[in-house]
């Protein structure tokens, strides 16, 4: 069982409930929450997969202390069914800067997968994360006959982007390492049997990837929707073309955080 993945999927699952939180202004195309079985058996990005470790110590925050004879660790706990996971998992991560409103929707794991999946094939989990409406609106700035994306509209995600970077990587590692099996469980039901952390890797690439647009990104507005007036950035994937509105310092901070947790998987 590999434990370097749980913390992928955490990250990946956060960074779809930030992606989703202006989507009724932008891109209304409907994505599947289900993948079918050809999408499934798509090859991954250009880039290799990232390779995770296996998960050969059993480490928990509870669980039966066992004498390995260097060090004392702990039994991970029996995990619940599936569908009776909820609780199990929302009082595992009470400490995290996770956004409330998605702790407390039934289903997390079940959730975590369709996310998952629509990251690693550059879609958006739409009806995982319809709930999280903004609060603030997209807004723009005219320069002349031009219309830009207003700097205030990146400042938005600033509080989400230093939530999601304070997670601990190796902490949360260590804690969910024993959900793996009912996360592997989630994804079958879709009807994607890859192993998780393949979907995982596929969706940490890109957003290693992600493009980082400095200065005043032009939009338009042909009718009720915004999209970009470069050709380039308008015939991205969904995933990416939300991205962008993050910011370009948010991207940054994204991408550096990523990198750090890809190097603290080759640790463990």
């Amino acid at each position: 069982m590999r434990i370097s993945f749980i913390i992928g999927a955490v990250l990946i699952a956060a960074i779809g409930i930030f992606v989703f939180q202006q989507w009724p202004h932008w891109f209304p195309a409907e994505v599947p929450s289900k993948m079918t079985r050809a999408q499934a058996q798509q090859p991954s990005s250009s880039q290799p997969p990232l390779v995770l470790p296996a998960a050969s110590t059993p480490m928990t925050s509870k669980g039966d202390a066992m004498d390995t004879g260097e060090a004392t660790v702990l039994r991970p706990e029996p995990l619940p069914q599936l569908d009776q996971s909820d609780e199990f998992v929302r009082q595992r991560i009470a400490d995290w800067s996770l956004p409330a409103a998605w702790s407390a929707r039934p289903d997390l794991l079940s959730r975590l997968a369709v996310i998952i999946l629509n990251t690693a094939d550059g879609s958006i989990a739409r009806r995982q994360l319809g709930y999280l409406a903004p609060k603030s609106k997209f807004q723009v700035e005219k320069v002349g006959e031009l219309t830009f994306i207003h700097p205030q509209s990146y400042a938005r995600y600033d509080v989400l982007v230093a939530a999601l970077t304070s997670v601990p990587p190796e902490a949360a590692a260590r804690l969910l390492q024993h959900l793996s099996p009912l996360l592997q469980q989630a994804l079958a039901r879709l009807g994607d049997h890859r192993k998780v952390d393949l979907v995982v890797a596929q969706g940490l690439d890109r957003i290693s990837q992600l493009p980082e647009v400095s200065g005043s990104v032009e939009v338009l507005q042909p009718k009720v929707m915004y999209t970009y007036a470069d050709e380039k950035l308008e015939a991205m994937p969904e995933f990416e073309k939300q991205m962008l509105r993050f910011g370009v310092q948010n991207i940054r901070k994204l991408k550096t955080y990523v990198q750090v947790f890809k190097a603290q998987l080759a640790s463990l």
